[in-house]
Parts: C-alpha cells; structure tokens; sequence
C-alpha cells in the first residue's frame, strides 16, 4: 500500500515542480548565483532561451529520477532479504526519500537527465510490449479454459450450461 502512495506522491510533486518551474527553483539558483555558480544543476536553464519549458521539464524529471532511485533501492533490499524491511519500516522515510533526493539532484548536470529520459522511455515501451503480451496470452488461456467448459458441457448434454459458458465468454 506506502508503494502505490509512494507512486502517488511522486506524481503528485512532478506534476507541482512541473506547472510551477519558476517557483520551486527560482530562489534556489538566485543563492547557486551569488555563490558565483549560476549554471550549476538545474539553474543552466536560465541560460536557454525557453528557460520556464527547461526548468519544468528538469525538474519533472530530476522528480521521476529520485522515484526512480527510490524504488531501485526498495527492489535492491527486497531482493536481499529485507523485503520485510523494505515494504512495511520507515513509510514516512521514504516519502522524505523522495524530496531529499529531488533536492539533491538539482546539483546535477541536465545532461544526466536528458539520458534518463532517453533510457526511461526505451525501458516503459519494452514494458508495455511485455505486459500486453501477458495480458493477451491471458485472455487466450481464459478462453480455451472456459471454451474446454462449454464444450464439455455440451458433451454432458447439458445446454442451458452450454449456452451459459457461451454467454458467459462473449459477455467481457
């Protein structure tokens, strides 16, 4: 369950630093300036001609990569043994998690980003096309299941039951 509000979360705050770039970041890279740094991190941006699109889409993704960490860290404990751990301790860490590592990836370089987006968006197509092939082989072996019931249901000479699994396999 913290899993999915985790989820939940971190959209909610890509969605927050994605509308309202300038906001988030605007104080942040005026103190990366004083401190003569102006192009450290995310506060490149301001360099570029579209800066508000730049910061949004930087900080929605600096946002989808500290998730992304998160949930990497979670997968790497569960695996060793801590699942246990991992799912149910420390629920108000991980939502922390989240933001602290958003904050600390402002420090980085765009270009780090960029690739993310790159290797995220090849990652989520060859996840759709594993996950409609499941989805599809499921509904094939559902329908030979309950085709094998009709079938032999009509073998019982019982036709109300027959008709039945029919319905019942044309209904969804």
């Amino acid at each position: 369950c913290v899993l999915a509000w985790l989820q939940l979360f971190a959209l909610a705050l890509a969605v927050a630093v994605g509308q309202m770039p300038m906001t988030w970041v605007e104080w942040f890279c005026g103190k990366i300036q004083l401190a003569g740094m102006g192009g450290l991190g995310v506060c490149a941006c301001a360099a570029e001609s579209m800066e508000t699109a730049c910061w949004a889409e930087q900080n929605v993704l600096r946002v989808a990569a500290s998730a992304t960490t998160l949930f990497l860290a979670l997968l790497v404990l569960a695996v060793s043994g801590c699942a246990a751990g991992a799912a149910r301790l420390h629920s108000v860490g991980k939502f922390m998690a989240i933001i602290v590592l958003w904050l600390v990836l402002l420090f980085f370089p765009n270009g780090i980003f960029d690739v993310f987006r790159n290797v995220a968006s090849v990652i989520a197509v060859c996840f759709l096309v594993v996950q409609s092939l499941i989805i599809i082989d499921m509904a094939y072996t559902w329908n030979e299941k309950w085709f094998g019931f009709a079938v032999q249901a009509q073998r019982d000479l019982k036709l109300d039951e027959y008709k039945a699994w029919l319905v019942l396999i044309m209904a969804p």
